[in-house]
């Protein structure tokens, strides 16, 4: 399954709302799934996002700057 998220999603940057969207997508679709990230300044909204998701939670897996397992 893949989910793509707009810039319209994810532009608030909001790490603790973007994990309440992966986990409640993760438990309704009871799958492995992909999110592909589209924003304007793609670098500067995934830096943000990944930095916030380290500082928020332990629960993510870290393969590569912008992979992680959740």
């Amino acid at each position: 399954m893949f989910i793509y998220l707009s810039d319209l999603i994810i532009q608030f940057r909001d790490a603790k709302k973007f994990l309440e969207f992966i986990y409640k997508a993760k438990e309704s679709v009871n799958k492995d799934f992909d999110v592909m990230l589209e924003a304007k300044k793609k670098d500067i909204t995934l830096n943000t996002l990944v930095k916030d998701l380290k500082h928020i939670t332990k629960d993510i897996k870290f393969i590569d700057n912008s992979t992680f397992e959740i």
